[in-house]
């Protein structure tokens, strides 16, 4: 008798049965001879045991009718990508400096959803690091388009006042984006929105609360609202830092 055999079980006195079906080892033994290996079992008293399990990779060891031959599959998208962005930015005498991007695209053609459009979505578990003409409170690849707009403005104030290491500067930032996905029914199995109602946040930024040597760090704090507002009010915040240069 092998370990490798199947076992069976009776009941016990009080009618009840051990865990386990007894089919483990002979199950695997069997797996291996299919793959034309072998197992081999190995044990010391108080030392230990060893299984060792040995399946050959050469093609020799099998027949022809039991080896398929899997052939990578080779995909031809015809398809044109189109993106266009407009920035843009103006000093006010007295109220600061206001800027702003537009950006839209679209895809024509067969294309699958890894060659079209996702919106810059920056938010993350905490804080993250802020990015300018970007969506803060939107998660990474949150809404896939296959044409889509985009608007960013933001208004800085200048510094409220300067001193060795600091010189908060304000300033209020809204974004606003749309899109379209010709056939959805083409990408199931992803996770993902489309923007066809428009999504809309607002924030503001106070850059330069401390001025470390030639870095200047910031917190900011948006709102994201309008059609996708998510049910939790604490998951329509996304809160920032930032980090630039400054020249003293």
């Amino acid at each position: 008798m092998s370990i490798f055999d199947r076992f069976y079980q009776t009941r016990k006195e009080n009618n009840a049965i051990n865990p386990g079906s007894g089919l483990g080892l002979a199950y695997i033994k069997h797996l291996v001879e299919v793959h034309k290996g072998e197992i081999n079992i190995e044990s010391e008293f108080h030392k230990g045991t060893t299984c060792t399990v040995t399946i050959p990779i050469s093609k020799t060891a099998y027949s022809d009718n039991s080896i398929i031959e899997l052939q990578p599959q080779k995909y031809d998208f015809k398809y044109t990508k189109i993106d266009a962005r407009i920035t843009k930015s103006y000093l006010i005498k007295g109220l600061g400096k206001l800027g702003f991007q537009l950006e839209g695209g679209t895809t024509i053609g067969d294309a699958p959803s890894s060659l079209l459009h996702y919106q810059r979505g920056m938010r993350t578990t905490g804080f993250s690091l802020y990015i300018e003409n970007a969506f803060n409170t939107m998660r990474p690849n949150e809404f896939l388009s296959q044409h889509y707009f985009s608007a960013h403005i933001h208004h800085r104030f200048g510094a409220l006042f300067r001193s060795e290491y600091s010189a908060p500067e304000i300033s209020i930032l809204t974004s606003a984006g749309w899109g379209s996905l010709d056939h959805p029914e083409q990408h199931q199995g992803l996770n993902y929105s489309t923007m066809e109602k428009g999504y809309y946040e607002s924030g503001i930024l106070i850059d330069h609360l401390l001025i470390l040597n030639t870095s200047g760090i910031g917190v900011g704090a948006f709102y994201r609202y309008g059609p996708y507002q998510l049910s939790n009010i604490r998951d329509n915040f996304g809160f920032s830092f930032t980090m630039l240069y400054v020249i003293q």
